[in-house]
């Protein structure tokens, strides 16, 4: 069995598991499936918006994809979630993505 199929089923199991969604997101990154990979992130976003790696992740498989404008409104989304639930380290880290982007 391989991962991705491992994870589906844990899923199925605990669907609202924010670690199992993301992880099922990072597997579609590795296997070069961004449009999954961008919607599993979309969705934990959605379900658990103060999970902030997925804003972080999310961005990074939108701009790899040549999509730097629906990257640049995720970041920012994800910068001021951070902000709210006082974690600077993923606001800096989402800040210097920006930068790097313009």
């Amino acid at each position: 069995m391989d991962r991705l199929e491992e994870l589906r089923k844990m899923l199925a199991g605990d669907p609202g598991d924010p670690f199992l969604r993301y992880a099922m997101a990072m597997e579609y990154v590795k296997a070069g499936d961004s449009g999954q990979a961008i919607a599993e992130f979309q969705r934990l976003i959605a379900d658990h918006p103060a999970y902030v790696a997925a804003y972080f992740m999310c961005g990074r498989a939108l701009r790899d994809r040549g999509d730097k404008s629906a990257a640049h409104q995720i970041w920012l989304q994800g910068i001021a979630k951070a902000r709210e639930i006082n974690d600077p380290h993923a606001a800096s880290e989402m800040s210097e993505e920006l930068s790097l982007l313009e």
